[in-house]
């Protein structure tokens, strides 16, 4: 018994660290980004999350993390694959006169801040 619970642990430590070998990015690397910061940077905000990380791989593909979760931001994200639609969190955009809301908040702002960290 104590060796299938070795095996299982060695196999899982391999694989633990093909999976980190493997990752394609890392919001660590990115930039923490609110609702607040990009009020004051005079951008809109597109999340119902107040808070994440921007942050950009090696192929040029912009990302936004919030509470655990990885939103592809930009077309080079979304083909990536593996990666939440942003189309989950983004705010809708502003009610009109007659009470119709216009559509979704735009990405261009956070795409803007995350290709900024891909240079």
């Amino acid at each position: 018994m104590k060796a299938n619970r070795v095996a299982v642990v060695a196999i899982g430590a391999v694989l633990g660290i093909g999976v980190t070998a493997c990752g394609s990015a890392d919001a660590g690397d990115g930039r923490e980004i609110s609702n607040d910061s990009f009020a004051e940077e005079d951008r809109t905000w597109p999340f119902m999350p107040p808070e994440g990380t921007v942050y950009c791989d090696e192929n040029g593909a912009v990302f936004f993390r919030t509470e655990g979760n990885d939103y592809a931001v930009n077309e080079a994200a979304q083909e990536s694959g593996d990666y939440i639609d942003p189309a989950e969190i983004r705010r809708t955009g502003e009610e009109t006169d007659e009470g119709m809301v216009t559509g979704e908040e735009p990405l261009d702002d956070v795409i803007e801040v995350g290709e900024e960290l891909c240079d």
